[in-house]
C-alpha cells in the first residue's frame, strides 16, 4: 500500500494527494462509526484507496469528496429548512471542487506520456504519436 502512495506522489501534486488521503480516512472513520460497523469502515477505505491508486483517481476522488462534503452540509442544514439545505449542500460542493482542483498542479497523465523513457516504451508498442486526420 505504501508503494502505491510513493508511486502516485511522484506523478501528482503532493499536497492535494495527502489531503485526499486524509479525507478518505476521515470519511471512512465517520461512516464506520455512524453505522457501528468495521465492514463499512473497511470497504469504504479500501474503495477510496483503490480509487486513488488509479491514474485519474485524484480527479474522481475530488468529485467524490466534494459530494460527501455537500451531503454532510445538506444533512446538517436540513433540520432547519429545505431551502437552506439545498443552498448549503450546493455551496459546500462548489467550495470542495474549488479547493480540490486548486491543489492539482499538473495534468494527470503528464508523467505517463511526456517522460522520455515512457515515450520510448510507447513507440516500441507501435504508438506513432497523435494522428493527423486531415
Amino acid at each position: 500500500m505504501f508503494d502505491l502512495i510513493r508511486k502516485n506522489k511522484a506523478h501528482l501534486g503532493d499536497h492535494n494527494f495527502m489531503i485526499l488521503w486524509f479525507e478518505a480516512l476521515l470519511f471512512s472513520v465517520l461512516f464506520g462509526a455512524a453505522f457501528h460497523s468495521w465492514v463499512v469502515f473497511g470497504s469504504m477505505f479500501l474503495g477510496l484507496s483503490f480509487l486513488l491508486s488509479r491514474i485519474r483517481g485524484m480527479i474522481y476522488m475530488a468529485y467524490v469528496m466534494s459530494i460527501l462534503w455537500g451531503f454532510i452540509a445538506f444533512s446538517i442544514a436540513y433540520s432547519i429548512s429545505w431551502g437552506l439545505a439545498m443552498a448549503a449542500g450546493g455551496s459546500f460542493f462548489l467550495i470542495g471542487i474549488k479547493a480540490h482542483f486548486a491543489g492539482l498542479k499538473k495534468r494527470v497523465t503528464y508523467k505517463r506520456v511526456l517522460v522520455k523513457q515512457s515515450y520510448i516504451e510507447w513507440r516500441r508498442n507501435g504508438y506513432q504519436g497523435w494522428q493527423n486526420l486531415n
